[in-house]
């Protein structure tokens, strides 16, 4: 796995997008949207509060899910986990 580190200092993300990363989201943050991209063996833990939540999880990549959402759009492909048992979801669509 990559040896950087960047840290975020805002709750103003819409958007993330990874390729052959770690993601690890220590605390919790609340958004109104927030769309997550994951491919090529990329993996992570999140505790987010959103309105909508999109995860994209692809190429052997896998995100753990905590916190609350109204809705949930997930779309798996290549062998991707997507785990959500620990998240709140009030409408949830998952496809792979």
């Amino acid at each position: 796995m990559p040896k950087d580190v960047v840290y975020i200092y805002t709750n103003d993300i819409h958007r993330i997008s990874m390729s052959y990363s770690e993601l690890i989201a220590d605390q919790s943050f609340s958004v109104d949207s927030l769309s997550i991209s994951l491919a090529a063996g990329s993996m992570g833990t999140m505790n987010v509060k959103a309105k909508y939540l999109h995860v994209s999880a692809g190429a052997g990549s896998q995100l753990i899910l905590k916190g609350e959402t109204d809705v949930l759009d997930c779309t798996t492909k290549g062998n991707s986990c997507v785990n959500t048992n620990e998240l709140k979801v009030r409408k949830k669509e998952c496809k792979e």
